[in-house]
């Protein structure tokens, strides 16, 4: 029995250490970045040490392309900008496709503009470069937002999530940057007149 406190107080004080050690490092860090890496980097190990660490999802971080947004820009919204931390862009196209490629530009552009996260699945194996990490939509994620088979599709088709609970086609074929910017205030209009609350922009 005291045995087994004696380990307990020995973990706790192991603990302690290394949650001092965190705090001190992060301290120390350069940039916000170079302090979550520490932190992760920190609490990976933590969690090694009582036994509760779990393998990363691969599929899921190979599949988002994260933008880091700039300075607002009057031409959006403001509430995108707010909304962009829970929606994300799903996007469908073919790589080898020209209208694809103008629509992929315009989404690059947009999600680099408001921190958008984007999905991109490519129907015919071939990855968009502004998109290198792209999914090859099979059958079961065709079906799941187009409700159809991959051979009745029209592409390429751009997709906004809302909370992972719902999805809307925003465009489907080309369309300028400028459209996209267009019809996306729009919905955020439509979405801010649902509110009661106020959103400054």
């Amino acid at each position: 029995m005291q045995l087994a406190i004696k380990n307990t107080i020995l973990k706790t004080h192991n603990c302690l250490i290394i949650l001092l050690l965190c705090l001190g490092l992060t301290s120390c860090a350069s940039t916000q970045k170079d302090r979550l890496a520490q932190i992760d980097s920190i609490s990976n190990k933590l969690s090694g040490f009582l036994g509760t660490s779990k393998a990363p999802d691969k599929s899921i971080q190979n599949t988002k392309e994260e933008a880091k947004p700039k300075n607002r820009s009057p031409l959006i919204h403001g509430f995108i900008y707010d909304a962009a931390q829970s929606d994300k862009f799903i996007f469908f196209y073919q790589g080898k496709d020209a209208r694809s490629v103008k629509l992929g530009e315009a989404v690059k552009k947009y999600a680099n503009e408001t921190g958008m996260t984007v999905l991109a699945y490519t129907a015919d194996h071939k990855s968009l470069a502004n998109f290198p990490k792209s999914v090859f939509a099979d059958q079961e994620i065709t079906e799941k937002y187009f409700g159809t088979s991959s051979g009745e599709v029209k592409l390429p088709t751009l997709f906004l999530s809302q909370y992972d609970s719902y999805a809307a086609i925003i465009a489907s074929g080309e369309i300028s940057y400028l459209e996209l910017v267009k019809r996306m205030n729009q919905l955020a209009e439509e979405r801010v007149a649902k509110h009661t609350r106020k959103y400054y922009y």
